[in-house]
This record gives structure tokens, sequence and C-alpha cells, in this order.
């Protein structure tokens, strides 16, 4: 299905080759000025005339003055453009608060410094890594409090009836669920159906970064009937089989300064720096 989506994508969006010199956005006059500036630099490579050299430095100021005076042009047209209603004048005031700070260097609890790109990433996924795992502890004192819990909750259920209605699991849950449903008809309706998940995809946000699939919402809300179908399957797969397809937990992580933080020294702690999750958008 993602492998379908993705060749939609190739064929119905249109796509451009952006120019890394930026080019194209120059004036013709400008792209002109340069090129007249570009023939007398070689007129003077091979000459060496004073004047010649005179003649550069007049273009290269010329050629300076019309780049500074189109940006302000561009700005200016963009800022009379900005509109509340569509989010664009959000975006410039989201633009100009930020300040980018990068990760010059960090150290762990253990004194060890990272320097390099892949030493940072590598820290930083340790330390992530610890956020969500279970801290060591006593199993003898935690063995000792689950037997004298689930001997009180023997002793005084919460409930009339039997006590050991108390001892359950996902699994007996889940099948309780589906003999006994909170609503009269099957136990299928249990399961979600393409109306539901298409009312959760256009409740998104369109404009929120896609996974490693490059799928944007504005594509999921696009979707046509037999893949919505398709995708509803898959989700009540999930649910009969109580299993999350591996490739949707996949994340593009992006650390963050937390607020009070210190981030400024050269070396940093990467308990300073939370984490910002872009999940699979599918």
């Amino acid at each position: 299905m993602t492998r379908k989506i993705q060749e939609a994508m190739k064929v119905t969006i249109p796509t451009r080759t952006i120019d890394p010199f930026r080019s194209s956005e120059l004036p013709q006059p400008v792209l002109d000025d340069i090129k007249e500036r570009n023939r007398l630099r070689r007129r003077y490579r091979r000459t060496r005339e004073a004047e010649t050299r005179v003649e550069i430095s007049e273009a290269n100021r010329r050629i300076q003055n019309s780049i500074r005076q189109h940006r302000n042009d561009v700005y200016r047209d963009r800022l009379t453009k900005v509109n509340v209603r569509d989010g664009s004048f959000w975006k410039l005031t989201k633009h100009l608060r930020k300040q980018f700070q990068p990760i010059t260097s960090l150290e762990d609890e253990n004194g060890s410094i990272a320097m390099e790109d892949g030493e940072i990433v590598a820290m930083a996924a340790r330390t992530f890594e610890g956020y969500h795992q279970v801290p060591d502890t006593d199993q003898e004192t935690v063995k000792q409090v689950e037997q004298v819990v689930h001997q009180f909750l023997l002793n005084h259920p919460p409930f009339p009836g039997s006590a050991e209605r108390l001892l359950t699991g996902p699994k007996v849950v889940h099948q309780f669920l589906l003999n006994h449903p909170p609503f009269p008809g099957s136990a299928e309706r249990l399961l979600t159906g393409p109306s539901t998940v298409k009312r959760y995809i256009m409740s998104s946000p369109s404009t929120k970064a896609p996974g490693h699939d490059n799928i944007q919402g504005i594509v999921l809300k696009n979707l046509p009937k037999k893949l919505l179908v398709q995708l509803t399957y898959i989700i009540n797969g999930i649910f009969r089989l109580q299993h999350f397809p591996a490739t949707w937990k996949r994340a593009v992580v992006t650390p963050v300064p937390k607020p009070g933080k210190k981030t400024q020294f050269v070396l940093q702690l990467p308990t300073n720096f939370s984490v910002a999750n872009d999940v699979q958008g599918s």
C-alpha cells in the first residue's frame, strides 16, 4: 500500500529542480551585470590592466547593491501578502522568533566527550533510550509488595461477586469485550470501519511533517476508497493480532533544548534536551 501511494505521488505531484545558487530568483538586469563582471574578470586575468580591475570593483559594488535592493523588495512584498487567516502570519513570526542552537559537543555523566557528529548522535541516542527503560529495582521487594496487594484484593474486593474477577489480563479483557460488546450488535463492531478511519484522517493536520515514507497529510486526505478499505483491514488486523507494525514505529528524533537549560556552553549534557518525534504519518 505504501508503494502504491508513493508511485501515485510521483505521477500526480509536480516537481521542479531548485537551483542551489538561487540564480533564477534574481532579476534579469542583475544576471546581466554578473555576466559582464565575469567577462571583465576573464579579461583581467589575460591583460592585468588596472582599468579593468577598477571596472570589476565597480561592477561588484553595483551587483551587491542591486541584490540587496532586490531582497528588500521581495521581503517587502512578502510582508504585504501576510494574512492571519491562511496561517502565513504565524509561520513568519515562528521563523523570526526561532533561534537555531547547534549542538557543538556533548558530555555524559561518565565524563566522555563527543565532538564528531556520529559521536554526538550515538551519545544522544543512548541518553534518550534510557528515558523509556524501567529502572533497576529490588525484585525481592517488588515480589513482596505484589503478594501483599494481591492478598489484600482477594480479601477485600471492591465490588460484589467472586474475587477471581479481579485477576485478569489483556487477553481476558479482549475476549470479554468480544463476547460482551458495550453496545447492541455484532462483536465485530468493536473494530473500526472506513468511515471512522477517514474521519480521523480528515481531522489530522495537513501540514504535519511526513514520516520516513514521505507521505504527506494532504495525500492521506485524498486517498481513494479502495486504499481506505485496505488501511482499515490493516488497522483491524492490528486489533485482532494485538501487534503494531514495526515500520509504523519508526520516527525522526529531533533534540530540542529544554526550557531553562543552559545550552550556550561548549560542553552540554544530553539531558538538557528533550525529544520531539516525527512518527510515521500513515
